[in-house]
């Protein structure tokens, strides 16, 4: 069993816990939050905190939950012993894919999003499209910004460089924060971005790192 499930703390350092915190209380952002992989609920219950105010659009949680067994039912014991209120969350147990249709369909917007899910360069490609449907002046932040997770790093810094409209807000660990500060002027990954993150995936990890990490530079 994954040790959050049972200590029900975020899978965070507290620097990048301290970065999550700020974001959310320093933006005052009153449209929806979303989360993309939830894990035991540990970093939801944290934005759930930090955001805590009247006004707020809730959340929006996007999980297969079979990350380990019961686990939709230990997020929802969490949100319980923190003294928060599951009513505020509205959970999509669905893959990425499928939740990202979902969303597209319902025209749902959001001002905030942390993708905590897949590490594998597809995976999170397919994840970095969850920033079309965020606000401008909204940040998305990605978990897992580190060496040892070169699928992340490869996938988001060629999200980054496809893209004018979003630049590095903050950095904590191998948690990075990045803004919109513009609207999307088109699609920005194609099939051919899909189709050379998987063979890259299946290749040596020495092709996935980036030596000019673009998340290195914090602006």
């Amino acid at each position: 069993m994954r040790s959050c499930a049972v200590t029900r703390e975020p899978e965070m350092t507290n620097e990048e816990q301290n970065l999550l915190r700020r974001l959310i209380r320093k933006n005052s952002f009153t449209g929806k939050h979303l989360e993309v992989g939830t894990a035991a609920g540990g970093s939801l219950c944290l934005m759930m905190k930090a955001l805590n105010r009247e006004g707020s659009d809730g959340f929006v949680v996007v999980d297969r939950m079979t990350y380990f067994e019961n686990q939709h039912q230990c997020v929802l014991d969490n949100i319980k012993l923190n003294g928060l209120d599951h009513n505020n969350v509205r959970f999509i147990v669905e893959n990425s894919r499928v939740a990202y249709k979902l969303a597209m369909l319902e025209g749902l917007r959001f001002d905030f999003i942390l993708v905590d899910a897949g590490h594998k360069a597809l995976p999170v490609m397919l994840d970095c499209r969850w920033a079309s449907l965020l606000n401008v002046g909204g940040i998305v932040c990605f978990h897992d910004y580190a060496d040892r997770c070169p699928g992340v790093i490869w996938a988001v810094d060629r999200f980054l460089r496809k893209t004018n409209n979003y630049v590095v807000h903050d950095m904590a660990d191998s948690l990075l924060a990045i803004r919109k500060i513009g609207e999307d002027a088109g699609k920005w990954l194609s099939p051919l971005d899909y189709l050379f993150a998987t063979w890259a995936q299946l290749c040596h990890r020495k092709l996935l790192k980036n030596r000019g990490r673009i998340g290195a530079e914090v602006g």
